[in-house]
C-alpha cells in the first residue's frame, strides 16, 4: 500500500467519502441536496448536490443556502475538531435562515461540547460504524468512532417521519 493509501485508512486523513446507500435516504429524505458545502470533484459523483465547495473555494467563508448535505471533514485544525468547526457554520447559516433544511454525519460522540447542540434535532445513531470510502472508491477500515446523521429542520411532522422512515434501516433514531 503507498504512503497516501495508509493516511488515507488511517485517522490522518479527513478525506471520508459517504457510500451511496446513505446519501440516497439523505436525498429522499429531503428531496435533492442543493450543496455540499465540504466537498471536492470524486465526492460529488456519488452525493450529486446541486453545488458543492471544495477546499479550494473553501466553504466554510462561503454563503450556504437550500437543502444542504454535510460530512465535514474529520481531523482537527490546531486543537480545534473540524467537526465543531463546521457545526458552528452551520449554525450560523441556519439562524440566518440562508438554508431550509440539511442532514449532517458526525462522529457519535455525546459527551464533547460541540455535540450538545445536536440533541435538539432528529438523530439517527448507527448501529454500525460506517465503511467510508476512499478517493479511489475503496473501503477504508473502520473509523474510529460510531456515526450519527443529524437532520436540521424545522420539525414539520411530514420531514420528521421521512427521516424516521428513512434512516431507521441505519440505526436507532431519536426525535427530540
Amino acid at each position: 500500500m503507498t504512503s497516501a493509501r495508509k493516511v488515507m485508512h488511517s485517522s490522518q486523513s479527513t478525506e471520508w467519502y459517504t457510500p451511496s446507500h446513505y446519501l440516497e435516504v439523505v436525498r429522499w429524505v429531503m428531496g435533492g441536496i442543493e450543496l455540499d458545502p465540504a466537498s471536492c470533484a470524486k465526492a460529488n459523483e456519488i452525493v450529486r448536490a446541486q453545488k458543492y465547495f471544495s477546499q479550494q473555494s473553501n466553504g466554510l467563508v462561503q454563503s450556504w443556502y437550500g437543502r444542504v448535505w454535510l460530512n465535514p471533514p474529520y481531523g482537527k485544525t490546531g486543537n480545534t475538531s473540524n467537526q465543531e468547526i463546521w457545526l458552528k457554520k452551520i449554525w450560523h447559516e441556519w439562524s440566518h435562515m440562508h438554508i431550509e433544511q440539511a442532514i449532517v454525519l458526525v462522529n457519535a460522540v455525546p459527551d464533547r461540547q460541540w455535540f450538545q447542540g445536536l440533541w435538539n434535532y432528529p438523530i439517527c445513531f448507527t448501529d454500525h460504524r460506517i465503511r467510508f470510502l476512499d478517493r479511489y472508491g475503496d473501503e477504508q477500515k473502520n473509523p474510529t468512532h460510531g456515526n450519527a446523521f443529524v437532520y436540521i429542520c424545522n420539525k414539520a411532522d411530514f420531514q420528521l417521519r421521512r427521516f424516521r422512515e428513512g434512516f431507521t434501516q441505519f440505526g436507532h433514531v431519536v426525535i427530540p
